[in-house]
C-alpha cells in the first residue's frame, strides 16, 4: 500500500477523478477540521449541513455509508464498537458493485490512525481471500493519506 500526501488529494486532477467515479475514498465520518468535512465542503461544494447529515447517518448506524452515485467516497463511522471486519466488506462491495475504481484511498485523520490499522488490515486480508477464492476484483491497488486535524 503506498502512501499518498494530503495535498494529492485535493489536486485537480484527484478532485477529477472522485468526481468522476475514476477513484475511490475512504475516509472517516468526521464533519469538523477533518479531510472529510474538507475533501466534501471545500473542494466538492456539498453543503456544510449536508456533511454534518452524512457523517451523523454514518456514526448513528455504525456502518459504512457510501455517496454514490454523486462521489466516489465512502465514509466510515467514528465508534468503539465498529465491526471491522465489517466495514471492510461494505467497503469493498461499494468498490466493486457501485464505484468500479481500480483504486482506493484510505484518508485518515492523524487521531484515528489506530483505526486505519484496523481497516487496512481487515481489508487487506479480505482482498487476499477474494483472490484466493479466484476473485476478479475491478480494485488493483491500494493507497493512504494521513492528516493532521487543527484543534480549535
Amino acid at each position: 500500500m503506498k502512501k499518498i500526501s494530503e495535498s494529492a488529494l485535493y489536486s485537480n486532477e484527484m478532485l477529477l477523478a472522485i468526481k468522476t467515479n475514476k477513484i475511490h475514498i475512504v475516509c472517516p465520518a468526521l464533519y469538523k477540521n477533518a479531510i472529510c468535512s474538507k475533501l466534501l465542503s471545500v473542494y466538492l461544494n456539498r453543503n456544510v449541513y449536508d456533511v454534518k447529515h452524512f457523517c451523523d447517518a454514518v456514526n448513528s448506524k455504525i456502518e459504512a455509508g457510501c455517496l454514490y452515485p454523486s462521489h466516489s467516497i465512502t465514509l466510515i463511522p467514528i465508534s468503539e464498537t465498529l465491526n471491522v471486519a465489517k466495514c471492510a466488506q461494505d467497503i469493498l462491495l461499494a468498490n466493486e458493485k457501485y464505484f468500479k475504481t481500480d483504486q482506493i484511498i484510505f484518508a485518515f485523520d492523524s487521531e484515528l490512525v489506530d483505526q486505519l490499522g484496523l481497516i487496512r488490515s481487515a481489508f487487506e486480508n479480505l482482498i487476499e481471500d477474494e483472490k484466493a477464492k479466484g476473485g476478479s476484483l475491478f480494485l488493483k491497488e491500494m493507497a493512504f493519506i494521513s492528516h493532521e486535524v487543527v484543534k480549535q
